[in-house]
Protein backbone atom coordinates (compact mmCIF):
# COMPACT_ATOMS: atom_id res chain seq x y z
CA UNK A 1 0.00 0.00 0.00
CA UNK A 2 1.65 3.22 -1.12
CA UNK A 3 0.63 6.36 0.70
CA UNK A 4 1.65 9.88 -0.24
CA UNK A 5 4.50 11.43 1.69
CA UNK A 6 3.38 14.23 3.95
CA UNK A 7 5.59 17.27 4.40
CA UNK A 8 5.78 20.28 6.66
CA UNK A 9 4.66 22.38 3.67
CA UNK A 10 1.13 20.98 3.87
CA UNK A 11 -1.53 23.04 5.57
CA UNK A 12 -3.50 21.85 8.58
CA UNK A 13 -6.59 21.57 6.38
CA UNK A 14 -4.73 19.38 3.86
CA UNK A 15 -3.50 17.09 6.65
CA UNK A 16 -6.97 16.86 8.16
CA UNK A 17 -8.44 15.92 4.77
CA UNK A 18 -5.70 13.29 4.25
CA UNK A 19 -6.26 11.80 7.71
CA UNK A 20 -10.04 11.66 7.25
CA UNK A 21 -10.15 10.41 3.65
CA UNK A 22 -7.09 8.15 3.39
CA UNK A 23 -6.78 6.84 6.94
CA UNK A 24 -10.39 7.29 8.13
CA UNK A 25 -9.37 9.04 11.35
CA UNK A 26 -12.15 10.63 13.36
CA UNK A 27 -12.12 14.34 14.26
CA UNK A 28 -11.29 13.33 17.86
CA UNK A 29 -8.29 11.26 16.70
CA UNK A 30 -7.06 14.16 14.56
CA UNK A 31 -7.44 16.53 17.52
CA UNK A 32 -5.43 14.09 19.66
CA UNK A 33 -2.56 14.21 17.17
CA UNK A 34 -2.69 18.02 17.22
CA UNK A 35 -2.55 17.86 21.02
CA UNK A 36 0.66 15.83 20.94
CA UNK A 37 -0.81 12.38 21.58
CA UNK A 38 0.12 9.36 19.49
CA UNK A 39 -2.69 7.83 17.45
CA UNK A 40 -2.56 4.40 15.86
CA UNK A 41 -4.98 2.60 13.60
CA UNK A 42 -5.04 -0.80 11.92
CA UNK A 43 -5.94 -0.32 8.27
CA UNK A 44 -7.76 -2.78 6.03
CA UNK A 45 -5.50 -5.19 4.20
CA UNK A 46 -5.84 -7.28 1.07
CA UNK A 47 -5.59 -10.61 2.89
CA UNK A 48 -5.80 -11.81 6.52
CA UNK A 49 -2.06 -12.60 6.39
CA UNK A 50 -1.23 -8.89 5.97
CA UNK A 51 -1.54 -6.11 8.49
CA UNK A 52 -1.16 -2.40 7.82
CA UNK A 53 -0.68 -0.12 10.78
CA UNK A 54 -0.80 3.67 10.63
CA UNK A 55 0.66 5.78 13.40
CA UNK A 56 0.98 9.52 13.83
CA UNK A 57 2.22 11.90 16.47
CA UNK A 58 2.95 15.60 16.21
CA UNK A 59 6.61 16.31 16.76
CA UNK A 60 7.59 19.87 17.55
CA UNK A 61 10.99 19.82 15.86
CA UNK A 62 12.44 20.88 12.52
CA UNK A 63 12.30 17.95 10.04
CA UNK A 64 16.11 17.93 9.68
CA UNK A 65 16.64 17.53 13.45
CA UNK A 66 14.06 14.74 13.65
CA UNK A 67 15.62 12.85 10.71
CA UNK A 68 19.08 13.12 12.32
CA UNK A 69 17.75 11.63 15.57
CA UNK A 70 15.70 8.93 13.81
CA UNK A 71 18.84 7.73 11.99
CA UNK A 72 21.06 7.68 15.10
CA UNK A 73 20.37 4.08 16.18
CA UNK A 74 23.07 4.07 18.88
CA UNK A 75 21.54 7.12 20.59
CA UNK A 76 18.00 5.77 20.22
CA UNK A 77 18.97 2.43 21.83
CA UNK A 78 20.05 4.34 24.96
CA UNK A 79 16.70 6.12 25.35
CA UNK A 80 14.44 4.52 27.99
CA UNK A 81 11.38 5.13 25.78
CA UNK A 82 12.61 2.79 23.03
CA UNK A 83 11.71 -0.88 23.38
CA UNK A 84 13.67 -2.03 20.34
CA UNK A 85 15.13 -0.75 17.12
CA UNK A 86 16.74 -2.47 14.20
CA UNK A 87 16.92 -2.90 10.47
CA UNK A 88 15.01 -5.29 8.25
CA UNK A 89 16.70 -7.71 5.88
CA UNK A 90 16.36 -7.11 2.16
CA UNK A 91 13.88 -8.64 1.48
CA UNK A 92 12.30 -8.44 4.97
CA UNK A 93 11.87 -11.69 6.90
CA UNK A 94 9.61 -12.58 9.83
CA UNK A 95 12.68 -13.33 11.95
CA UNK A 96 13.72 -9.66 11.65
CA UNK A 97 11.09 -9.03 14.33
CA UNK A 98 12.44 -11.59 16.84
CA UNK A 99 14.51 -9.08 18.86
CA UNK A 100 11.70 -6.56 18.87
CA UNK A 101 9.20 -9.14 20.08
CA UNK A 102 11.42 -10.21 22.99
CA UNK A 103 12.00 -6.62 24.12
CA UNK A 104 8.36 -5.63 23.69
CA UNK A 105 7.06 -8.66 25.59
CA UNK A 106 9.50 -7.95 28.43
CA UNK A 107 7.84 -4.53 28.68
CA UNK A 108 4.34 -6.03 28.76
CA UNK A 109 3.35 -5.47 25.13
CA UNK A 110 0.79 -8.09 24.06
CA UNK A 111 0.70 -9.94 20.78
CA UNK A 112 -2.13 -9.27 18.34
CA UNK A 113 -3.51 -12.70 19.27
CA UNK A 114 -3.43 -11.90 23.03
CA UNK A 115 -4.98 -8.46 22.58
CA UNK A 116 -7.70 -9.90 20.33
CA UNK A 117 -8.61 -12.64 22.80
CA UNK A 118 -8.84 -10.04 25.57
CA UNK A 119 -11.30 -8.05 23.41
CA UNK A 120 -13.33 -11.25 22.86
CA UNK A 121 -13.42 -11.88 26.62
CA UNK A 122 -14.60 -8.28 27.16
CA UNK A 123 -17.39 -8.79 24.62
CA UNK A 124 -15.98 -6.09 22.30
CA UNK A 125 -15.46 -8.37 19.29
CA UNK A 126 -15.93 -11.94 18.15
CA UNK A 127 -13.44 -14.76 17.82
CA UNK A 128 -14.22 -14.81 14.08
CA UNK A 129 -13.18 -11.16 13.75
CA UNK A 130 -9.94 -11.80 15.64
CA UNK A 131 -9.12 -14.86 13.54
CA UNK A 132 -9.80 -12.89 10.34
CA UNK A 133 -6.87 -10.53 11.05
CA UNK A 134 -4.36 -13.04 12.41
CA UNK A 135 -1.79 -14.61 10.11
CA UNK A 136 -2.16 -18.35 9.48
CA UNK A 137 -0.46 -20.48 12.20
CA UNK A 138 2.39 -21.52 9.89
CA UNK A 139 3.35 -17.84 9.31
CA UNK A 140 3.21 -16.88 12.97
CA UNK A 141 4.99 -19.97 14.32
CA UNK A 142 8.34 -18.15 14.15
CA UNK A 143 6.98 -15.70 16.72
CA UNK A 144 5.19 -17.84 19.32
CA UNK A 145 3.04 -16.33 22.04
CA UNK A 146 4.71 -16.45 25.47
Amino acid sequence: MALPVLSSAQTAAELQTYFQQSIQLTPDEIASIGGGKAVGKVLKSRTPAEIFVFGAVRINAPPEAYIRLANDFDRLRRLPEFLAIGKFSDPPKVMDLAGFNRAARAEGVRTLRQAGLEKVAQGLTTIEEVLSVLPPPDESSALPDP
